[in-house]
């Protein structure tokens, strides 16, 4: 019989899963926020790969009428970045 190993995941501090990969890997959306309407609107959404760990995590520009808010998330990252990130195993419940 197989042995189950339970699946394991990396969070960032944020509370964000980070999967292994070659490189770090992000997501980067820009919204539009308009004062008067009360309405978001998505902008643009991509993945880009770097070989370097980007700072920043959020960016907001201002403008008359709207903002535009830029959001950079993690989403894989090397393991030699990875071991130094807390570690979940999850778990299912006894019955």
């Amino acid at each position: 019989m197989e042995e189950h190993i339970p699946p394991v995941s990396y969070r960032t501090g944020l509370g964000e899963i980070v999967e292994p990969a070659n490189g770090f890997i992000y997501e980067v959306t820009k919204y539009a926020i308009y004062k008067n309407e009360a309405r978001v609107e998505l902008l643009e959404s991509k993945f880009i790969k770097c070989s370097k760990e980007v700072k920043f995590r959020t960016k907001i520009i201002m403008y008359p009428e709207y903002k535009v808010y830029i959001s950079v998330t993690l989403i894989g990252a090397p393991l030699e970045y990875l071991k130094y990130l807390p570690l979940f195993v999850l778990k299912k419940k006894k019955k």
